[in-house]
Formats: C-alpha cells, structure tokens, sequence
C-alpha cells in the first residue's frame, strides 16, 4: 500500500501471482491426500515442497497487504533559498513543485527587485 492507503498495481500482480502458487500448492496437497486414501506410494518431497509453497505463499500475502514500516523511508526535507537581484535579501522555504533554480518567483519586501531561486538542497540529518 502507498502512503495514501491504496493499493499499486505492483501489488495487485503480485497478489495475484501468490494466490496462484498457493491454488496450484493446494491441489498438489489434494492430489497426495488422494494418492494416500488409495493406498498408492506417494512422494515425500513432493509433500514438502507443496507445504512449503503453501507458507511461503501466505507469507507472501501478508507481507503484501501490511503497511510499510515508515522508519525505513523518512520523508526528507528539500528547502529552496531565493535571494534578491538587487540588494542582499535572502531567505529559505520549503520546496514547492514547479521550483527550478534562477525562476522568478516574485518581488523583495525590502527593495521591490526581482527574487530568484538560487538554490535548492536536502537537509541532511545526522545519524543518531
């Protein structure tokens, strides 16, 4: 699921990938259960590795449909700077969509120049 609780089409696919190994790991179980009730020699990898598709295959869904742990992908914090054309008047704010360095993005309080974006950068978090 994304941020917004919806599901991808990635994850669709993969659902649907899952659920076909569990049908086609399902009826080989059945097929060995049929093979015990009449008495003929069955193959003991075969029930192991149906088993084992069988698990791997609710895993698989359960990983899927539970919510990403947000500790591992922190949302980062991009600033732009814009500073003024003709005087020294400088100042940071978040990044916006649509901000490109040297766009115009209006008139300094100060003087009533041209501001322009002269930077955009990450902030980098020291590790704990």
């Amino acid at each position: 699921m994304d941020k917004e609780g919806k599901i991808s089409k990635a994850s669709i696919l993969l659902m649907i990938v899952v659920l076909i190994m569990l049908i086609i790991a399902l009826a080989e179980i059945f097929s060995i259960i049929g093979e015990y009730m009449a008495h003929r020699a069955f193959n003991p990898v075969s029930i192991a590795l149906s088993l084992g598709t069988i698990l791997l295959s609710v895993y698989l869904l359960f990983q899927i449909i539970k919510k990403p742990k947000d500790h591992f992908f922190e949302a980062q914090r991009i600033t732009t700077m814009v500073r003024c054309t003709s005087c020294d008047y400088v100042t940071a704010r978040e990044f916006e969509k649509g901000d490109y360095v040297l766009k115009e993005t209006g008139t300094c309080p100060k003087c009533g120049g041209n501001l322009i974006i002269y930077s955009i950068f990450r902030e980098v978090r020291d590790e704990e």
